[in-house]
């Protein structure tokens, strides 16, 4: 994780500011538990989508089809909120 803290901090040129010993450190609290909370975000969206399609194809299955695909239209909204996450976090499309 803070191998991940430092290239994020390196790609946006971000220093720290506090000049205290005490401030630096709070300051680098300040972005591990932001970064955690990022973290647990993409976490959830992506266990969420997961959980939805996993759902949609047990029901494809239970309906009697041989084969639980779901078609591409039924996850395309999972598919770009993952993705608009994906943007508003790292700044870049996936």
């Amino acid at each position: 994780m803070f191998d991940e803290l430092k290239t994020y901090l390196q790609q946006r040129r971000r220093v720290l500011r506090c000049r205290t010993p005490e401030g630096v450190r709070q300051e680098f609290y300040g972005w591990v538990l932001a970064h955690y909370a990022v973290c647990w975000l993409m976490y959830q969206a992506a266990a969420d989508a997961y959980r939805e399609l996993r759902r949609q194809q047990h029901a494809i299955k239970l309906s009697g089809a041989e084969y639980a695909r779901v078609p591409l239209s039924a996850v395309e909204n999972a598919c770009n909120a993952a993705r608009s996450l994906w943007a508003r976090v790292l700044g870049t499309s996936a």
